[in-house]
């Protein structure tokens, strides 16, 4: 359950296809298909609840669904109220979503400005070599050679990039 609260906003993020104007109607849809999920567990969880009565009725007390040792199917049972047992699941779950965006946002965001601030001095570099040319034309072929060299930085720093992200991710999931 948690991965679908944290993968359904991703997903979202990563798709070029919703504009601004869709989102609500995203969000809408997201929130529906959320209360169908939950309304779909309480019923599940009643139905077993029935199931347990009539075995134990039937049994004599002496079955219950379900493995004994399983302590989920046991909270499950007993639970009095299935609603309010499903939200608080489903609530714990969406408050860990959110912390786990929020500090991947955090880190994305950070992550952006230190690697604008790579690419503004690649971009320095990469003037400061055509204003040297400009200037001293014997200084030419100095340039020439540092452009292909501020390139291959500046595309190692893209791998170096990506590899961050998905490592900072692989760490947060």
């Amino acid at each position: 359950m948690r991965r679908l609260f944290i993968l359904f906003p991703l997903l979202l993020t990563a798709s070029c296809t919703i504009t601004e104007d869709d989102f609500p109607a995203t969000l809408e849809s997201m929130n529906s298909s959320l209360a169908s999920d939950r309304a779909a567990e309480v019923r599940m969880i009643t139905d077993i609840q029935d199931a347990d009565r009539r075995l134990l009725f039937l049994s004599a007390g002496e079955y219950s669904c379900g493995d004994p040792q399983d302590t989920r199917l046991k909270e499950l049972v007993r639970s009095e109220f299935p609603d309010t047992y499903v939200n608080k699941h489903y609530n714990t779950a969406w408050n860990e979503s959110i912390a786990f965006i929020s500090t991947y946002a955090d880190f994305l965001d950070n992550f952006a400005k230190t690697n604008a601030a790579s690419q503004a001095k690649l971009t320095a570099v990469n003037e400061a070599a055509d204003s040297l040319a400009a200037i001293i034309p014997a200084a030419a072929p100095l340039a020439t050679l540092a452009k292909p060299a501020v390139t291959t930085a500046g595309a190692f720093q893209g791998a170096v990039a990506a590899a961050q992200v998905r490592n900072e991710a692989a760490r947060l999931s």
